[in-house]
């Protein structure tokens, strides 16, 4: 059970120099900077399934949490792999990813490739709703406006994302 926890703490440590991990409950906690905000993501191990969270580094106006939950509704059923959520109570909006694995078997080139995936899966959408989002829970856009003004962004597969992980201390240093 620990060799699969191992694994992946060595792989965002060779990706970041830095995270923040807890064997006991096997999650590892790192910084990314996406293409418009930093914030931290978490990727945890329970029961043959590795998730990631990415949790945005703001929080959401009371008055636009209905908002962005159609917003986020709508653009949802675009996504293949992950979705985005609401935490009413918190008022924070965060993306989640998860995948099955087998932990006896899983070698450290799998895990890197997972990890990669789920990287590459999760900072996509992000970064392509990122504007819009922005403009709905800021700029009282509507959800419908905001989710054209998404589609018209010119969007290439791979190449638009912009992802580099960083040190979890500079995320709340900003």
């Amino acid at each position: 059970m620990n060799h699969v926890f191992n694994l992946l703490r060595e792989n965002i440590i060779d990706r970041t120099m830095d995270c923040i991990s807890n064997e006991e409950e096997r999650y590892v906690r790192f910084g990314i900077e996406g293409k418009r905000f930093s914030t931290e993501a978490t990727i945890a191990i329970a029961h043959d399934l590795i998730a990631m969270f990415v949790v945005f580094p703001f929080k959401i106006p009371k008055k636009r949490l209905r908002a962005i939950a159609e917003y986020l509704m709508r653009i949802n059923g675009e996504i293949t792999i992950g979705s985005f959520h609401v935490n009413f109570k918190e008022e924070k909006v965060s993306f989640y990813i998860a995948v099955p694995i087998e932990e006896e078997n899983i070698t450290q080139k799998q895990m890197a490739d997972v990890v990669q995936m789920m990287l590459d899966q999760s900072m996509m959408p992000v970064n392509r709703m990122s504007e819009s989002f922005i403009s709905v829970a800021f700029k009282n856009m509507s959800p419908s406006m905001a989710v054209q003004m998404m589609n018209k962004v010119e969007t290439k597969p791979l190449a638009m994302i912009e992802l580099k992980l960083i040190d979890i201390e500079s995320i709340h240093q900003n």
